[in-house]
C-alpha cells in the first residue's frame, strides 16, 4: 500500500494516524512517517520488510525535486493524480524503504513477478499469475546502490529461477528465498532446489517459507518440502557426489534452519527491552487481564521472571488488587535486582490462580528467559537451564499398599522352563523342549538378517520390510507365529499355520 497507493486517501490517512505524523507536502514528513512505523515495528522484534512487486516495476532513485512534486500532487488530487505522478512516487518511497532498511539493518525481501486482478472472476487472491516478462536486469541499480542490505528473493514463477541462482551466485546481498507460489509445486521445486543446492553459496540459501489462512495448512507444505529436499541430498549429493550422510544432512539442516537465523536474527535484546512497560502504561490499560500479561511478557524478555502479588487490600467483588513484580538478571548481574511494579487497579483473578498459591504470589508465573519459540543451542547454554527437570512429587501421593500388591501377585511364579540353554537337536519337537527355533536352526545370533530389520531410510529407525507379495506375507507370518486381520471385518483372516486357515 506504501508503495503502490499511497494516491488512496484512506492509505495515507492510516499511516498518519499510526505514526502520528502528518503528511505536509514535504519529502521530509513522509520519511519521518515511514522512519516511525520502522522503529515501532523494529523495537517490537520485526525481521525483515517485505513487499511483493509487479513485473513491470523497476526501482529506481528518484531526485528530490521530482518526488516532491509527484507528491504535492498526489495529496492535491488523490486517485486522479496523473500516472507519471504515480509512478515517480513509488519508487520513491520503495527507495526510503531500502534507505530504512539499510539504517536498520533489516533484510529487504522482494517477492518478484506478481500480475494482479488478471482473472477477474477468480475470488480474493485467486485473481493473480506470473508474467515471464520480468527480469531481476530491473533490481540491478538497487542491488548495486545497497551492498550492506541483505535481499532475500522469492521469484513467482520457476522460469525465472536460473537468473536468480545466477544473481544469488554473483551479488553478496542476494539471497535465494524459498518457491513461491508457481513454483511452488513439487516437481519445479526438486529442479529449482537441486540447482540452487549445486550453484549458490549454501549460507545464502532460505529452503522454504510460507503463508496460510490457517496455520495447519503451513505444515504440509513443508512436509512436501523436505521430502523433496531429502531426496535431492540422498540421491544427488551422497549417491552421486560420495557425500557422507552427515556432510548431506547438516547442509539440509543450514539451509532449513541455520541461515534463517543468520540473516534473520532476533533484534530485541535484553537492555532495549527493560522497562518496556511503564506504570503509566499499566494505570491506563482498560483490560487489566491483557495488562498483566503485557507487564509479564516485558519482563520475560528483558531476561526475568515475572509474577503478580495478590494484595491484601480489600477486594471489590472477584477482583483484587495486585503489584507486578519480576526479578532482572540483565547486564551478566551476578544477583537479581528485584523491580516493584505498584498498581492501583483490580485484577479479575481466577479461582484457580486465587487458592493455588496460598502465599498471595499466583496469577502469572513465568520460569523462561525469552519468548523465542525455537531458541537456537547457544541461547539455551546461556540460560543454564536443564531441558528437561525431575520433579519428586511422591510426598503428595498416597503411600503405596504394599499388602494389595501381594494379594494380588501370583502364589507361584510362572514356570517358563529353561531360557537360559539350547534344546538338544533329537528333542526340538518334544514336549521336554520350552524352545522352538524358527527355521530349525542350531543356534541364534542376532544379525541384520535374521532379524529381518531394516534402517527406514529418512528416519533411521529398524523396521521389518514390506512384503512384496502375499504369498510372503503368509510365509513370514507363518515362520512368526502370528496372523493378521484384514481391514475388511468381513473378510478378517488369521493365519495359524502353512495351509490353515480360519
Amino acid at each position: 500500500d506504501l508503495v503502490f497507493k499511497l494516491h488512496h486517501r484512506d492509505v495515507r490517512e492510516r499511516l498518519e494516524r499510526c505514526s502520528g505524523v502528518s503528511l505536509s507536502g514535504s519529502l521530509s514528513s513522509l520519511r519521518d512517517a515511514l522512519r516511525q512505523r520502522f522503529e515501532h515495528f523494529t523495537s517490537r522484534g520485526a525481521r525483515a520488510c517485505a513487499i511483493s512487486l509487479p513485473p513491470s516495476f523497476e526501482p529506481s532513485m528518484v531526485n528530490e525535486g521530482r518526488a516532491s512534486h509527484a507528491l504535492g500532487a498526489v495529496l492535491r488530487h488523490s486517485e486522479s493524480t496523473d500516472s507519471a505522478h504515480l509512478n515517480a512516487l513509488s519508487k520513491s518511497v520503495f527507495w526510503m524503504l531500502a534507505e530504512l532498511c539499510d539504517e536498520f539493518g533489516l533484510p529487504f525481501d522482494l517477492m518478484i513477478g506478481v500480475n494482479r486482478g488478471v482473472y477477474a472472476a477468480g475470488v480474493y487472491q485467486g485473481q493473480d499469475l506470473y508474467d515471464s516478462r520480468v527480469s531481476l536486469i530491473q533490481y540491478r541499480e538497487l542491488f548495486n546502490t545497497f551492498p550492506g542490505v541483505k535481499f532475500p528473493v522469492s521469484v513467482l514463477a520457476s522460469v525465472t529461477n536460473q537468473e536468480l541462482v545466477s544473481y544469488a551466485w554473483i551479488f553478496p546481498n542476494v539471497v535465494t528465498n524459498g518457491h513461491w507460489w508457481y513454483s511452488n509445486t513439487p516437481s519445479f521445486i526438486h529442479r529449482d532446489a537441486a540447482v540452487r543446492l549445486e550453484a549458490v553459496p549454501q549460507t545464502k540459501q532460505i529452503a522454504y517459507y510460507s503463508d496460510a489462512y490457517k496455520l495447519e495448512f503451513v505444515w504440509p507444505k513443508f512436509d512436501m518440502y523436505r521430502n523433496i529436499l531429502a531426496n535431492i541430498l540422498a540421491e544427488h549429493f551422497v549417491g552421486f557426489n560420495g557425500w557422507s550422510e552427515e556432510q548431506a544432512i547438516e547442509l539440509g539442516r543450514k539451509v532449513l534452519r541455520g541461515n534463517v537465523e543468520e540473516i534473520f536474527p532476533s533484534r530485541i535484546s535484553r537492555d532495549s527491552a527493560k522497562g518496556s512497560l511503564s506504570h503509566e502504561d499499566i494505570a491506563n490499560d482498560e483490560n487489566w487481564s491483557r495488562a498483566a500479561a503485557a507487564a509479564s511478557s516485558a519482563a520475560l524478555t528483558a531476561g526475568s521472571i515475572g509474577v503478580v502479588e495478590v494484595l491484601d487490600s480489600p477486594a471489590i467483588g472477584d477482583e483484587r488488587p495486585v503489584n507486578i513484580h519480576h526479578q532482572d538478571w540483565s547486564d551478566g548481574a551476578d544477583e537479581s535486582v528485584e523491580i516493584v511494579e505498584e498498581v492501583d487497579e483490580f485484577v479479575d483473578l481466577d479461582e484457580e490462580s486465587d487458592t493455588a498459591h496460598s502465599d498471595g504470589i499466583g496469577m502469572i508465573s513465568h520460569d523462561v528467559f525469552d519468548l523465542d519459540p525455537l531458541p537456537n543451542e547457544d541461547e539455551l547454554k546461556s540460560l543454564d537451564i536443564d531441558d528437561v527437570v525431575l520433579i519428586d512429587h511422591s510426598t503428595e501421593r498416597k503411600s503405596v499398599d504394599v499388602d494389595a500388591i501381594d494379594r494380588d501377585a501370583d502364589s507361584e511364579p510362572l514356570d517358563v522352563g529353561d531360557l537360559t540353554s539350547l534344546p538338544k537337536a533329537d528333542s526340538i519337537d518334544s514336549k521336554e523342549s520350552p524352545i522352538n527355533m524358527l527355521r530349525g536352526e542350531e543356534s541364534f545370533t542376532p544379525d541384520e538378517d535374521s532379524l529381518q530389520l531394516r534402517p527406514d531410510p529418512l528416519t533411521g529407525e529398524l523396521t521389518f520390510p514390506v512384503p512384496k507379495s502375499l504369498g510372503e506375507e503368509n510365509e513370514l507370518l507363518d515362520q512368526l507365529g502370528i496372523g493378521f486381520v484384514d481391514d475388511n471385518p468381513e473378510e478378517q483372516v488369521r493365519f495359524k499355520s502353512k495351509g490353515d486357515v480360519e
